[in-house]
């Protein structure tokens, strides 16, 4: 097919027709290859609407959901090859690819390697595969294993203080008033404190 030679007429209709069609379907009606309408929406910096943008991703989710399915394996299907062991000659043709016993990737990190969450808190890897908030860490050191229910917090909000006496272990309840507290000015936060304090005491009375 030879080069589309687009009249402004063309051209207007097009910028009216592309953003809810087919590419194909423009191709027919102005007689051109998909590449000439692919073109043109480039250079005039047309885009498909976001209404039609959605209807296609609907129409693909449905197809999806079905392309295929008569060759989908069947519930309880059986393998042609279950049970038997690979050939001996393509063996050592695989063997030498495989991981060795043992082997572990070169980036694997070590105990006490230290990451950021994405909050931005400190991690501490105690063992393979497993972290611990750095700061928890430290205050099960010295206070042994956080009861359950609770957290410890840093007193001045600074992430980065982990000296002991700045760390604070306290209830999710007392976590989710403080937080709620700051919203409030400093005087109304100091009387929901006391406040807090004697209703424990009264309640331990």
């Amino acid at each position: 097919m030879t080069k589309k030679h687009w009249t402004e007429e063309e051209t207007n209709l097009f910028k009216e027709l592309y953003p809810n069609m087919f590419a194909q379907e423009v191709a027919n009606l102005f007689n051109c290859s998909v590449r000439s309408v692919y073109n043109l929406a480039f250079n005039m910096k047309i885009k498909k609407s976001k209404e039609w943008m959605q209807q296609e991703l609907q129409r693909q989710a449905i197809r999806l959901k079905f392309a295929g399915k008569e060759f989908k394996f069947k519930p309880g299907h059986i393998p042609a090859n279950k049970g038997q062991k690979m050939d001996v000659d393509q063996y050592e043709k695989c063997k030498v690819t495989f991981f060795a016993k043992g082997n572990e990737p070169h980036n694997i990190k070590w105990d006490g390697y230290e990451r950021t969450t994405v909050d931005d808190y400190v991690e501490v890897r105690i063992s393979k595969g497993k972290f611990k908030m750095k700061h928890r860490l430290i205050w099960e050191q010295v206070n042994g294993s956080l009861p359950t229910g609770m957290i410890v917090v840093f007193k001045d909000k600074n992430k980065r203080n982990f000296a002991l006496n700045n760390l604070e272990a306290i209830t999710l309840k007392v976590n989710m008033e403080r937080n709620r507290m700051t919203n409030y000015p400093p005087e109304l936060r100091n009387l929901i404190k006391l406040n807090n304090k004697l209703k424990k005491k009264i309640n331990e009375k």
